[in-house]
């Protein structure tokens, strides 16, 4: 964040992600000054939205095979607006599994074809135990039987690859705020 005043009655100037080259108007003198104390909603009213919500501190577990696929769904997270998530990963439904009975994460995203336990083999362990977990499907199984499935069998939602920010951001809102 950047803070610049200027002369009497200061006015600031707070940056977030960009930088901007900004000059005094002539005559005036330019000298750095503490930033104001300002609440997170001024300088981040998305963040502080989170945080209000009880986003801000949410634990997701991430369930894929492809530890790319792992870091590319993170980071669709992010770019979807949904900033700090704490997250962990598994590789397969079996690893998950214990992951969430010692951990209990809010929110499990999970691939439907893994190795040693599918994410539906997961989901049905989860619902089998009544581990009040919310759970949905990332994966390449888009098909409306697919989808039907998972519904069935108490998934809240199934964003089919390839995805978008957009994707994620219609399929978690209404499950997670």
């Amino acid at each position: 964040m950047v803070t610049l005043g200027f002369g009497r009655g200061q006015k600031y100037l707070s940056l977030r992600w960009s930088y901007v080259e900004w000059l005094p108007p002539p005559g005036r003198r330019m000298w750095a000054v503490e930033p104001p104390q300002v609440s997170p909603a001024a300088v981040d009213p998305l963040g502080a939205e989170l945080i209000q919500q009880g986003i801000a501190s949410l634990k997701v577990l991430i369930v894929d095979d492809s530890v790319s696929m792992r870091m590319i769904v993170k980071r669709t997270l992010r770019q979807a607006g949904f900033e700090g998530l704490s997250f962990t990963e598994a590789g397969d439904g079996a690893e998950a599994l214990e992951q969430i009975r010692k951990s209990a994460p809010e929110l499990v995203l999970s691939d439907w074809n893994m190795p040693k336990m599918s994410g539906l083999e997961l989901l049905k362990a989860l619902r089998a135990e009544n581990l009040p977990v919310k759970f949905g499907f990332v994966t390449t199984e888009g098909s409306a039987d697919m989808r039907a499935l998972a519904k069935q069998n108490g998934a809240q939602f199934l964003i089919a690859k390839p995805f978008t920010p957009e994707s994620f951001e219609r399929a978690l809102r209404p499950v997670i705020g």
